[in-house]
């Protein structure tokens, strides 16, 4: 069966606690007064740049780069609706820091792509989130021994060829991404506004 990095039972807790304290300032407080909430899965994030996907000739499972964060499924009433991400405290100690919360789309789609995977995949792959920021694409990243492959948990509407439900190779996700124009943040303001 498919399964992730392990954290600690310690450690979890902890990030269990520090999702309770700071969940109220995300949630939707009734929605939180009648749901029973818990932590669910959660994954190490691994980054992959702009610049490996034009490399796609080199070794794959060197090019995308652990972040040192998890990503920690939050459900309400068994349902994946929201998510946290952790830091470590500090290098070298397992204690991590609540660095991010939110209710959002990402969480349920995270759910659904690890529902996808409990009733397709039957081996055993190291599962791991993959974001690449220049496309706004997260992905779950199952490590085989001799082929990895990708599946799209959430991406940017106009990324039409990557699809949900589907395994890709790195090599088809470079080829698809290449392909892609990568989101750009907001161009220079022109210098009479700027003024």
């Amino acid at each position: 069966m498919a399964h992730p990095d392990i954290l600690p039972n310690a450690v979890l807790d902890e990030v269990a606690k520090q999702i309770g304290t700071r969940l109220a300032s995300v949630g939707t407080v009734e929605k939180l007064r009648t749901a029973r909430v818990e932590l669910a899965e959660s994954f190490s994030v691994w980054m992959l740049g702009l610049e490996p996907i034009a490399r796609r000739d080199e070794n794959i499972n060197r090019l995308p780069r652990d972040t040192g964060l998890y990503h920690h499924q939050i459900a309400y009433n068994g349902r994946g609706e929201a998510y946290a991400r952790s830091a470590p405290s500090r290098p070298g100690v397992e204690l991590r820091v609540l660095e991010e919360i939110s209710e959002s789309t990402l969480a349920v789609r995270t759910a659904a792509a690890i529902d996808w995977i409990d009733e397709h995949i039957k081996d055993d792959p190291l599962v791991r989130l993959l974001v690449v920021p220049s496309y706004f694409l997260h992905a779950f990243w199952l490590h085989y021994p001799r082929a990895d492959k990708i599946l799209v948990v959430d991406r940017p509407v106009e990324y039409e060829l990557l699809r949900y439900d589907v395994l890709y190779d790195f090599r088809e996700l470079f080829h698809m991404l290449a392909n892609e124009k990568p989101v750009q943040g907001l161009p220079p303001a022109p210098r009479e506004a700027a003024q």
